[in-house]
């Protein structure tokens, strides 16, 4: 009986090494099937940080070009048509848009960015911005107001309805005219629709009338005459405000006037000043060095967007997203803007 004890035991004590030898052997091959997954992580993670690193620093000197060339686009533009050094300005800013396109089609090569994503990149440099710099915040609330006004039909109507009446063509070919951006005509879309007719609410300044709201004071100051109904929230037809033609004119120069000289040539920062008015967004800008590499739309938010009123950067939003959808209806599901 011993003997058979014995034998037992002896068997179990070599089940139970044959066992731990197999696990311990195992667990070499797991450590070791561990430490080359973590090396494979560790080198996958280094890629993609170098990845991301020289993307970043593409789109910093992309934006670097961009905004050189939009200053020296408003060093032309300010030039007197004969002035001998036009010549020398137009020569560099040839060359800068080449360098621009070459950075531009390295960005292309590197880019994972969505149709609709390179139409709003797309319609924020038309209004003078540099589209890298466009976060991801900015983006997805231009695609939220785009989901909004999918959901009603208040953005087809209005602009079937101003296109019959051959407002929007109008004012674009007055903003080229005055060296202004086509795109800036979504001002008038965010402001009342393309409505001639419409009347803003009180306001400390007055009541903003017309297609453009247009506060008294600087309808004044651009040339138009107010009517004897001024301080009523009422439609007036001796108000030139109301005349859609006198006003266009008047809301053009004024826009030109900010692009050119506070705006430093960006139309993000002329919708901030057209909408929260000039006393606040001009103290910000006055902050900023007087060039477009410092003083542009995401340097403001950047330093200053608590100053920032929440309706105002709606404001500039809704305007990015009416130019980005014209610029490509189909990217945002949208048919015949």
């Amino acid at each position: 009986m011993d003997v058979v004890r014995f034998l037992y035991e002896r068997k179990s004590m070599e089940m139970v090494r044959f066992l731990y030898e197999r696990m311990h052997k195992r667990t070499r091959r797991y450590k070791a099937l561990a430490a080359v997954g973590a090396l494979a992580a560790i080198g996958f993670a280094a890629r993609l940080v170098y990845v991301n690193h020289r993307i970043e620093n593409i789109r910093r000197q992309a934006a670097d070009v961009f905004y050189r060339l939009k200053g020296l686009e408003l060093e032309v533009a300010r030039l007197h048509p004969g002035a001998p050094e036009r010549q020398e300005y137009l020569d560099r800013r040839t060359r800068l848009e080449g360098t621009y396109a070459e950075w531009e089609g390295l960005l292309e090569k590197s880019s994972s960015d969505s149709r609709d994503v390179r139409a709003i990149r797309a319609a924020v440099a038309r209004l003078g911005e540099a589209p890298m710099l466009v976060t991801d915040r900015f983006i997805s609330d231009v695609r939220r107001r785009v989901a909004e006004w999918r959901r009603t039909s208040d953005y087809a109507t209005s602009i079937r309805t101003a296109t019959e009446r051959g407002y929007p063509a109008a004012i674009e070919s007055l903003l080229v005219a005055n060296g202004l951006p086509p795109d800036l005509v979504w001002l008038a879309f965010q402001e009342t629709r393309f409505r001639p007719d419409a009347v803003g609410p009180s306001t400390r300044f007055g009541y903003a009338k017309g297609m453009w709201q247009l506060l008294p004071m600087t309808a004044r100051q651009y040339g138009l005459r107010v009517g004897p109904l001024v301080g009523q929230p009422r439609y007036d037809p001796r108000d030139q405000r109301f005349d859609v033609g006198l006003a266009t004119r008047a809301a053009v120069r004024y826009v030109s006037d900010l692009y050119m000289v506070d705006a430093q040539g960006s139309g993000l920062l002329v919708m901030a000043s057209y909408n929260a008015g000039q006393s606040l967004v001009l103290s910000l800008l006055h902050s900023l060095p007087a060039t477009p590499r410092d003083r542009n739309f995401w340097q403001v938010l950047a330093h200053h967007r608590d100053e920032i009123p929440d309706e105002t950067y709606g404001y500039v939003v809704g305007i990015v997203a009416a130019a980005a959808v014209a610029g490509d209806p189909p990217a945002f599901g949208i048919a015949g803007s």
